[in-house]
């Protein structure tokens, strides 16, 4: 004789074993379903938190071409000024001020924000080749202000380019220089 099962009391019939397996499948896709939307609401906060982060980075800006009416090469020259300190007052070595001389100063604005700088100093007339991009800062009508940034490999200076297109005044601005007022000649 067999021993008795512990579990007839317990045993339940074939409707409540697939109802018992139709809970357990509702159940899982319940479970999948709350992780696939989890994930999905997780990686949209990671979305939106690297494009928030970008906001507040000074990131690459969007760079394109200007109009063909701005491109080609401006032509101007820097007057001689004293070196500036990091305050803005005029720097003395052993009471002396240090002089600049005065510069040719050729700036050629390329298709796809690509920007090209020579500058000559016209007391020796050694030039100093630059390549760059520039990038918008505003861009309304009569008005155009462009960011340049430049490298010879060495030095990465940048300047300001304003644009009227009203009158057709132009000028490149560098922090601590004199303003060089620029002729656009191609």
């Amino acid at each position: 004789m067999e021993p008795p099962d512990m579990n007839d009391d317990f045993q339940e019939t074939d409707s409540s074993q697939s109802d018992l397996w139709a809970k357990k499948k509702v159940l899982s896709a319940f479970l999948v379903a709350g992780i696939l939307l989890g994930g999905a609401a997780l990686y949209g906060e990671f979305i939106k938190s690297k494009d928030s982060s970008t906001k507040t980075e000074t990131a690459v800006p969007y760079v394109y071409s200007v109009t063909d009416e701005y491109l080609g090469t401006y032509h101007g020259t820097q007057a001689s000024y004293n070196l500036k300190n990091k305050y803005g007052s005029d720097m003395v070595v052993n009471g002396r001020y240090i002089r600049i001389a005065p510069i040719d100063f050729k700036l050629e604005l390329k298709r796809d924000g690509e920007v090209n700088l020579v500058l000559t100093s016209l007391e020796d007339n050694q030039p100093n080749f630059y390549q760059g991009n520039y990038s918008f800062i505003v861009d309304r009508d009569g008005y155009l202000k462009l960011e340049c940034n430049f490298s010879d490999g060495t030095t990465n200076p940048r300047y300001y380019l304003d644009i009227n297109n009203v009158t057709k005044n132009t000028q490149a601005i560098k922090s601590g220089e004199p303003t060089v007022d620029l002729v656009k000649i191609l």
